[in-house]
């Protein structure tokens, strides 16, 4: 789901398709740039300056208000496909390492990749509800950061969009113990 989340970010939001998203965004001199992993979920809006208070407004929709219609989570899990099949070497080599060193059914053993055997469990309910838990309910772990703006105005503004959000109950978090081992990957010839 993190990784389909990637693709999804700057989506339909409550208010925005994604088309006006989008049209936002290079209408203000701005581009979007978003990595997700394990461990952290980068959002970021790059334009011109006086369109800060837009684009702070619209990450506010983004983050907050996304709706993962499921027409753009299919769209996104085809985006998956051909980004798998074009996969550099050293990402494969990276999760096979991992998934050698402790297993699938740890956390860290997991692919940090799509799979197409995780297809079925991409939908849009399964996206909204790992967005809600782990980005919405936990706003402790959130920072707003910004360059080229002054830091009275970033701070106001974030309060005031952001500082509403509450913490829900403690994010769980299963450590996981490594194993070492193997992790065979097929070698297609043709």
């Amino acid at each position: 789901v993190t990784n389909l989340l990637e693709v999804l970010a700057f989506g339909s939001t409550s208010k925005f398709h994604g088309s006006q998203v989008s049209n936002f965004l290079q209408d203000w001199g701005g581009q979007r740039f978003v990595s997700t992993g394990r461990e952290q979920s980068i959002h970021c809006i790059d334009l011109l300056r006086p369109n800060v208070e837009k684009a702070m407004e619209l990450l506010q929709q983004v983050l907050l208000e996304p709706v993962f219609l499921p027409e753009e989570v299919l769209e996104g899990v085809q985006t998956l496909h051909f980004q798998a099949l074009e996969m550099p070497p050293e990402l494969v080599l990276s999760g096979a390492l991992q998934q050698a060193a402790y297993g699938t059914d740890q956390e860290l053993g997991k692919p940090p990749f799509f799979v197409p055997e995780s297809e079925a469990l991409l939908t849009s309910d399964a996206v909204h509800q790992v967005w809600t838990e782990h980005f919405i309910g936990n706003p402790e772990c959130l920072v707003i950061a910004g360059a080229g703006v002054r830091h009275e105005f970033l701070v106001n503004k974030s309060e005031e969009l952001f500082g509403h959000l509450k913490q829900s109950a403690a994010q769980s978090t299963n450590p996981s113990t490594y194993r070492g081992g193997e992790h065979k990957i097929p070698f297609d010839t043709k």
